[in-house]
């Protein structure tokens, strides 16, 4: 079943595929690690503290993720408007919350870069 903004478009042939969840799952635990790798080296260069840090890097990170990808929809598939500014919104929200976490787990669990000279 779909979201009731999203069932006037079910006809649409790309929701017609089944999607492949366990390349899912896969793809979003690389995804994890490569957003807290990038934070953890990047993270003293960010201005802020605290959790405004971790906003900081959800917003940088979701103009790169969200936004080029939304690009992307647009100019591949013929989806509707609409439910591209939804995923846009929603996707710009999630970067913000995964920013905060990153740099909550940072600090929990003191992740650091550091590079060991001989």
């Amino acid at each position: 079943m779909l979201l009731p903004l999203y069932e006037y478009y079910s006809y649409l042939p790309i929701w017609q595929t089944p999607p492949n969840v366990i390349a899912g799952i896969v793809f979003d635990i690389i995804n994890g690690f490569i957003v807290v790798g990038i934070f953890i080296i990047i993270k003293d260069g960010i201005p802020k503290e605290g959790w405004k840090k971790g906003a900081y890097y959800g917003a940088i990170m979701g103009i790169f993720r969200v936004v080029m990808f939304t690009f992307t929809i647009v100019v591949l598939l013929n989806v509707p408007i609409l439910i591209v500014m939804l995923n846009l919104i929603a996707g710009f929200v999630e970067s913000l919350i995964l920013g905060i976490v990153t740099e909550f787990l940072s600090r929990k669990f003191e992740l650091e870069f550091r590079i060991e000279e001989e």
